[in-house]
C-alpha cells in the first residue's frame, strides 16, 4: 500500500492574504480568462508544487495511493480555481471528478479539471459545521473510503500519510505525534510569525519548510524501482532532493552515478595483482632482482 498526501490550501499551496482583493469582480469562475489564472499563480508556492506535488503526482500508482486536499475555506468556486491552474500547471486528471457524484462524493463542489482525487471543503457533509472544523485522520479515512483506496486500521493511515499545513493547532499532528510518527509538514517562511501566529507561505518569500521526511520517502521509491524515475518532472532528481542513502560503491553505482566521468575510461586492471605490502613478486621478479644485486 502506498503513500497519501493531504494538503491545505491557504498559505500552504498559495498565500491567499490579498488574493481575494486582486481577483475582485472577476473572482466568479471564468474559463477562459487567463488574467484569474495569472493572478492565482503569482500567489503559487512554487517550492512545494515543484518539490512535492509534481513528484507526488508523477509516482500516482507507484508508490504513492493518493492526493487530497482538506482546506478550511468555505468558497468551492475559489478552491475549484486553485484546483484547475494546479491541473493546468501539471496537466494531470486526479481521481475526483470520477467519484464526485457518488454518495460519498461532493456534488457540490465545481466541475473542473481537477488534479486531486479527492477535494473536502470547509463545509463538507462529513465535517463538524463550525466555522474552524479540526482537520483529523478520520477525515482522510473518510476520503480514502471515497475512493475504494483499502487500509488497515487508523494508524495504518497515520503511517502512510503525509500531511502539509501551515498551521500546528490541528488534531491530526496529535495524532501523528501518538504513533509517533513525523509526517506533519508545518509550511514555513522566513520572518512570518504576526503576533506569535505562523503565517505560513508568504508570496515573495522563500518557502523555508523541512520537506526531508518526503524527500527520503521519494528517494526511497526511485532506489527501489530507478524505472519510476523516468516519470519524474525534469526539475526533479534524486540528487536534487537528498542527502542520498550510502550504497554499496561497486564499479558499476560509481559508473550509473557518474557517467559523464567515467564513460570514455579504459578498464581500470592494473593494480589489480597488488597486495597490501606493495607489488606482488612473482619467482621470476625475485630471480631478476638478486642478478641485478650481482
Amino acid at each position: 500500500m502506498g503513500a497519501i498526501f493531504a494538503f491545505d490550501l491557504d498559505q500552504t499551496i498559495i498565500d491567499s492574504t490579498d488574493i481575494f482583493t486582486r481577483l475582485s469582480g472577476e473572482y466568479s469562475r471564468h474559463t477562459n480568462n487567463n488574467r484569474i489564472f495569472d493572478i492565482i499563480g503569482e500567489h503559487i508556492n512554487r517550492n512545494l508544487l515543484d518539490k512535492v506535488i509534481r513528484p507526488a503526482v508523477a509516482l500516482r500508482g507507484k508508490g504513492v495511493d493518493a492526493i487530497l486536499l482538506l482546506t478550511n475555506n468555505s468558497s468551492r468556486e475559489y478552491v475549484a480555481l486553485v484546483c484547475e491552474y494546479l491541473h493546468r500547471e501539471i496537466g494531470v486528471m486526479g481521481k475526483f471528478p470520477i467519484v464526485q457524484d457518488e454518495p460519498m462524493g461532493n456534488s457540490e463542489f465545481p466541475e473542473v479539471d481537477n488534479v486531486f482525487d479527492y477535494v473536502m471543503v470547509r463545509q463538507h457533509k462529513s465535517r463538524d459545521q463550525v466555522d474552524d472544523p479540526p482537520k483529523q485522520l478520520k477525515d482522510i479515512k473518510y476520503m480514502l473510503d471515497a475512493l475504494k483506496i483499502p487500509y488497515k486500521d487508523i494508524p495504518d493511515i497515520a503511517r502512510r500519510t503525509f500531511f502539509f499545513d501551515d498551521r500546528v493547532q490541528h488534531d491530526i499532528r496529535t495524532e501523528f505525534n501518538q504513533y509517533g510518527i513525523n509526517h506533519y509538514i508545518q509550511i514555513m517562511g522566513p520572518n512570518t510569525y504576526r503576533d506569535g501566529v505562523n503565517m505560513g507561505f508568504i508570496k515573495g518569500l522563500p518557502d523555508l519548510s523541512d520537506y526531508r521526511p518526503v524527500t527520503r520517502f521519494f528517494n526511497a521509491i526511485i532506489l527501489k524501482n530507478p524505472s519510476s524515475s523516468s516519470s519524474i518532472p525534469p526539475s526533479f532528481t534524486a540528487s536534487a532532493i537528498s542527502p542520498k542513502p550510502k550504497t554499496h560503491r561497486t564499479v558499476e553505482n560509481i559508473v550509473r552515478t557518474f557517467p559523464e566521468k567515467y564513460r570514455t575510461m579504459e578498464p581500470i586492471t592494473s593494480g589489480i595483482f597488488k597486495s597490501r605490502g606493495g607489488r606482488r613478486r612473482t619467482k621470476k621478479s625475485r630471480k631478476l632482482r638478486r642478478t641485478r644485486r650481482r
